[in-house]
């Protein structure tokens, strides 16, 4: 074979494979995740996308997906390892370092009519079914409370509660709370104690108190009635509804 010819069969072979390399970059298809979140979703794409070159790996955070772009052969590599990656978390650390929020709607009812107020939608549920269970007509809210936990961490909170006619404080804490496979919640420990004044004599008064003290256990979404809270010469009560949200 003259040498110039085998050089240029030579020279399209290697322009024939390289096209060919080329061509195969055109390759898309989109694969869902199932746990993968946050910095470890981020750090698993940027590795897929350094293995996958010249192709390229992309993903959405809100879409909860990834877009492989590349030749068949380095998109089915490249989505087995993803799948590899796509594991739930070790559960106990998971839980181990969860934080829980807990929001507590302060409920006075009353025997009387007309002595109802405004309630959030997010209780309306729950005071429907009080009024069901128990004798008193009116509820109305006095104050909604949060208080924040890291699991098996202890908290605290303290303050005067408005629109009661007369100074009432309150205390409220918890001793440790933990979650379990199911997402619900065990709060140990809990203690709401309410201080109010009550009249002895004319022109004169004591500090009264009236607590809950209990291990509660609730589910993420769910809305627990406690209580009931009574103040001494008072025919209302008060009622804790609380809700708990997995941080």
């Amino acid at each position: 074979m003259n040498k110039t010819i085998a050089i240029g069969i030579m020279l399209a072979g290697t322009l024939f494979a390289q096209s060919q390399e080329a061509g195969n970059t055109s390759g898309r298809k989109v694969v869902e995740v199932r746990h993968l979140s946050g910095a470890r979703f981020e750090i698993v794409v940027s590795f897929l996308n350094q293995f996958m070159l010249p192709g390229q790996a992309t993903y959405s955070t809100d879409l909860k997906s990834v877009l492989f772009r590349g030749s068949p052969e380095a998109i089915v590599a490249a989505e087995a390892l993803l799948k590899k990656f796509d594991v739930p978390q070790n559960p106990e650390a998971t839980k181990a370092n969860s934080t829980f929020q807990f929001r507590i709607y302060l409920v006075e009812a009353s025997p009387d009519e007309g002595q109802s107020g405004a309630t959030p939608s997010d209780i309306t549920s729950a005071v429907d079914q009080m009024k069901k269970n128990f004798q008193y007509k009116s509820y109305r809210l006095l104050d909604t409370l949060l208080m924040q936990s890291k699991a098996n961490g202890v908290s605290e909170v303290s303050g005067i509660l408005p629109s009661t006619g007369v100074p009432l404080t309150y205390e409220m804490s918890q001793g440790g709370s933990s979650v379990d496979e199911n997402k619900t919640i065990l709060i140990r420990s809990f203690k709401f104690v309410m201080h109010f004044p009550v009249k002895v004599s004319e022109g004169s008064s004591q500090m009264s108190r009236a607590s809950i003290h209990t291990d509660l256990t609730i589910r993420q979404g769910q809305k627990l009635v406690v209580g009931k809270l009574s103040k001494d010469q008072s025919r209302n009560a008060m009622f804790l509804i609380i809700t708990a949200d997995i941080q």
